[in-house]
């Protein structure tokens, strides 16, 4: 149940009618008696512990950060380095279907990569007032088409550099 609730609030930005309501029922007891686990539980605090979260392993040290606002959260720290990995359209769709492990349409594919971005950009947007797609946000922008392993070496030769 707790793994499902995280995955609705991941990188997710609640409902504008969430939001407004939500003073309303924090006061009352009563009312958030009646409320299901992803009301209480919702895509606000999910980003504020994901801070924490991304907060604590940048202190320990040696780790990698994907997504969930990182280059926002850890923006500015000297001993972080921030990468944006993007891909051509084709060869996103072709990831995808082969993740999913499905001969879905290609028009499936393309609408759930579209709504995820659209997602992304609106968690960055609203929890750090930010675009995800600006480049004075990372270090390094790099195109994976020759492949996630050439990406991820070509990265570690990157920080290596700096």
């Amino acid at each position: 149940m707790e793994l499902e609730v995280a995955r609705a609030c991941d990188e997710h930005v609640d409902s504008w009618l969430h939001r407004i309501s939500k003073p309303l029922w924090q006061g009352d007891v009563a009312a958030v008696a009646t409320l299901s686990p992803v009301d209480v539980f919702d895509a606000e605090s999910m980003a504020r512990q994901t801070r924490e979260v991304i907060e604590e392993a940048s202190a320990a040290g040696n780790c990698v950060i994907v997504g969930r606002g990182g280059q926002c959260v850890l923006r500015g720290r000297a001993d972080a380095f921030h990468a944006f990995v993007y891909a051509p359209w084709e060869s996103r769709v072709e990831r995808i279907r082969e993740r999913l492990r499905t001969e879905a349409r290609v028009e499936r594919v393309e609408r759930l990569i579209r709504e995820k971005d659209a997602e992304r950009a609106a968690y960055v947007r609203m929890y750090f007032g930010r675009d995800w797609t600006d480049r004075e946000l990372y270090d390094l922008m790099l195109n994976s088409r020759t492949g996630c392993e050439a990406a991820a070496s070509l990265i570690l030769r990157a920080m290596e550099a700096v």
